[in-house]
């Protein structure tokens, strides 16, 4: 968990990448589902990746950057790593 807003706010993209990925390894079975969504993969063709592990996912991501996500277009945003990267950077910023 970040240490206050300001932190998350001062966070690039990559960090927010890094903070993610850490934050989804626990869903995944293997490396090679990792490496298929750190290349740009669907998130949601990890076999463990069900809306069980959406909901904890997003409860662990919105503790880890201090945010609220919302629950409309949840498949939209958690559709790659980039489009959850963007949506992330996107709440973050002030």
């Amino acid at each position: 968990m970040l240490n206050n807003k300001k932190t998350a706010e001062a966070m690039n993209q990559e960090d927010i990448k890094f903070v993610c990925l850490r934050e989804i390894r626990p869903f995944l079975l293997d490396a090679n589902e990792f490496a298929t969504l750190e290349s740009g993969g669907p998130l949601f063709s990890a076999t463990t990746m069900d809306s069980l592990a959406l909901v904890n996912l997003v409860v662990a991501l919105e503790k880890s950057f201090s945010i609220d996500i919302d629950a409309e277009n949840l498949d939209e945003v958690f559709s790659t790593l980039a489009t959850l990267v963007a949506y992330i950077q996107k709440k973050l910023q002030p």
